[in-house]
C-alpha cells in the first residue's frame, strides 16, 4: 500500500510557482518598464502563495505538531521568521 505525503505536494506546488519567477528575473531588463512590470506582478503571486503557506502551517500543521511533542515546531517556526523577513525585503 503506498502512502499520501500530505506535505510534498504543497512544496512541490511552491517550488512550480518559484521556479518560473526565478527564471523570469534572469531575463527581466531592469530598465524595461514593461518587463519590470511583468516580474513584479510574478513575484506578487508568488509571495501571496508563500505568506499563505506560512500561515497555514503556522496556524495548523505546526500548532498539532506543537500539541503532540512540546518545542518539536521551534526550529520551523524560527525558519519561517527567516524567511518572511528575507521575502519582506524581497517586496
Amino acid at each position: 500500500m503506498s502512502t499520501v505525503e500530505s506535505f510534498a505536494e504543497p512544496h512541490k506546488g511552491l517550488r512550480l510557482a518559484i521556479s518560473p519567477f526565478t527564471e523570469l528575473a534572469g531575463y527581466t531588463d531592469f530598465g524595461n518598464p514593461h518587463q519590470l512590470t511583468a516580474l513584479k506582478q510574478r513575484g506578487s503571486e508568488m509571495f501571496t502563495l508563500l505568506k499563505d503557506h506560512v500561515q497555514t502551517e503556522n496556524d495548523h500543521t505546526l500548532a498539532h505538531l506543537e500539541e503532540s511533542a512540546k518545542g518539536s515546531s521551534e526550529h520551523d517556526r524560527e525558519d519561517h521568521q527567516k524567511l518572511e523577513a528575507i521575502q519582506d525585503q524581497l517586496e
